[in-house]
């Protein structure tokens, strides 16, 4: 099989909240009516800072900024503006 689809989601993630969880479950489902396999990771927006987000995100394939509110909105526009800078797929939802 090949190397799964690596998905970072820039989020704070609380495992009661109704669009966190169904945010997992729509890649999940989306995997396997696409017959591929992803390894997805929950970014909490107080590790973004510009040193994790350069080294940290060289190893994902799209950045996800995921729903929900953010303990650190500075480093999630930070993320997203690497993203844009460097080229790297971003979805915003």
């Amino acid at each position: 099989m090949a190397n799964p689809l690596k998905i970072g989601i820039i989020g704070d993630f609380v495992p009661n909240r109704p669009s966190q969880v169904v945010t997992n479950e729509a890649l999940e489902h989306a995997s396997k009516a696409l017959s591929i396999e992803t390894d997805v990771e929950w970014l909490p927006t107080r590790t973004l800072e510009i040193g994790f987000i350069k080294k940290e995100f060289q190893k994902f394939q799209v950045i996800w900024s995921g729903p929900g509110s953010y303990d650190n909105p500075r480093g999630a526009i930070d993320a997203i503006q690497y993203c844009r800078e460097e080229g790297l797929p971003f979805i915003g939802t």
